[in-house]
């Protein structure tokens, strides 16, 4: 990374500039006189551009240490920084060493920053301490594609929802950035090398360095990850996926290493896919990243994934799309093969023109699927 052009961002010293910072400055009052929760903070800063000049850069990273401490605090921090284009993890760490306790920036700066901005926080309606706060003014996108004209109705939890994909999808570097070696490693590892020549946009598969990972409610830890965003019919973003790695390229130790975020509302996971190549007239479709990642390198066919079976049953193309090619998984349990055989009934029903593909050989007994 040029380390010049991080300087000239972001200046050099324990503080913007130099300048010294009062509370004033930044403070914003609190009108329920009770300490931000994390979802709450995590909200806030969501609303913020990590691409910001650095005096604001610096207040964010004072305002999380003095809001979340250490610990949680930098983590977070760090997440949210790489979403800018001169993130330097050596620098991310000495601002965030240098700032002295009692220095005159607190959380609250950061909730002036993001009102400054147009966010709001709206809280659960349940929740006593929050019948003080207003709507959310502030949703954001995490994809360049256009949202509907009309706009559709949110909920506090799906407000929340879309906050945390917002985070995640800005914290993430397209897959030939320098951090993203773990994701290379593992597209060899699994034998599609190749496609590191021909990788899809980094509007659409990216990687996370320090993921979370939770089991239930409980954190396991953090782990690099591939992220790949999933969209709708038509065309605009509603969760993503996750395949969670280890440093040297390989699934990571959890119970499930491959896991969809909450959507940006119930049911907008429906009829979606992860779009990797763009495709005008005809399409290949597949269940899983690899599997279509493999295809596309065998066939050199614009390929979606629809994650599971289920969303291969239930995946919706856009009009252009008049000829398809289902790469069907063959599983012992017939789980596969029926998601395709359905999909085909659908979309021939439609009248488009499909193709089922269906691997060779049989299934050994006791196994899920072909060798």
């Amino acid at each position: 990374m040029d380390t010049t052009q991080n300087e000239n961002r972001r200046g050099a010293g324990n503080s913007p500039g130099g300048k010294p910072w009062t509370r004033s400055q930044y403070t914003a009052p609190d009108p329920r006189g009770q300490p931000p929760t994390q979802p709450e903070i995590e909200s806030a800063l969501a609303a913020l551009d990590p691409g910001c000049e650095r005096q604001t850069w610096f207040t964010v990273a004072a305002a999380l240490r003095d809001g979340l401490g250490d610990q949680a605090g930098f983590p977070l921090f760090d997440s949210w920084s790489r979403g800018g284009a001169s993130y330097n993890l050596a620098d991310t760490r000495d601002t965030w060493r240098s700032i002295r306790e009692g220095g005159g920036i607190g959380i609250k700066s950061l909730f002036k920053l993001a009102r400054d901005a147009g966010w709001r926080w709206e809280p659960e309606r349940s929740d006593p301490r929050n019948r003080a706060t207003t709507r959310p003014a502030h949703t954001g996108a995490y994809s360049a594609r256009p949202a509907p004209t009309r706009p559709i109705p949110q909920s506090a939890d799906d407000q929340r929802a879309r906050e945390r994909l917002i985070v995640t999808w800005r914290a993430s570097v397209p897959l030939d950035h320098s951090d993203a070696e773990p994701v290379r490693r593992y597209l060899i590892g699994r034998g599609l090398g190749l496609i590191l020549a021909d990788l899809p946009g980094a509007d659409v598969v990216r990687f996370h360095p320090n993921l979370v990972y939770w089991d239930g409610r409980q954190e396991v830890g953090r782990y690099p990850a591939l992220v790949s965003l999933v969209q709708d019919m038509t065309g605009r973003a509603v969760t993503l996926h996750r395949t969670y790695l280890t440093p040297n390229g390989r699934k990571a130790d959890v119970p499930s290493s491959k896991k969809l975020m909450t959507p940006i509302r119930l049911g907008a996971i429906r009829g979606a896919a992860v779009r990797l190549y763009a495709a005008e007239k005809y399409l290949g479709v597949a269940e899983g990243l690899e599997t279509s990642l493999a295809i596309r390198l065998a066939t050199g066919q614009p390929v979606w994934s629809t994650v599971t079976a289920g969303g291969m049953a239930a995946l919706e193309l856009p009009p252009e799309i008049r000829e398809l090619f289902i790469w069907c998984d063959l599983d012992s349990n017939g789980v596969g093969q029926q998601a395709a055989e359905g999909l085909a009934r659908r979309m021939t029903a439609g009248g488009r023109i499909v193709r089922v593909m269906t691997p060779p050989g049989e299934i050994p007994a006791g196994a899920k699927g072909p060798p």
